[in-house]
């Protein structure tokens, strides 16, 4: 803390008013320190809440796109025993017509 010192040659009231002007600035500038610690602190509150929602996000991301591949080999899987039933069918209608053109 800056504090100007008394000289004997008269001007103690002078310095004194100075150093007092000079406390009451650095309890201001102290109390601002302290709302700029405030905030930083919310700041990173706020910065790690964040992280942890783009986290989750990232993870139902990966959930949904998993959800999706799934759900495509499923109907690949579906797409083609369908495909297996119809040339059966078409097998089990063709052998009567074969027979029959016989």
């Amino acid at each position: 803390m800056l504090q100007i010192a008394n000289s004997e040659s008269g001007q103690g009231a002078r310095i004194d008013e100075t150093n007092k002007r000079i406390d009451e600035t650095n309890k201001r500038i102290d109390l601002t320190n302290n709302r700029i610690d405030e905030t930083n602190n919310r700041i990173d509150e706020t910065n790690n809440r964040i992280d942890e929602t783009n986290h989750e996000l990232s993870e139902l991301k990966d959930e949904v796109r998993n959800g999706f591949a799934e759900l495509k080999l499923a109907l690949a899987r579906h797409t083609l025993w369908m495909a297996v039933a119809i040339v059966g069918v078409a097998a089990s209608l063709a052998v009567p017509l074969v027979i029959a053109l016989l």
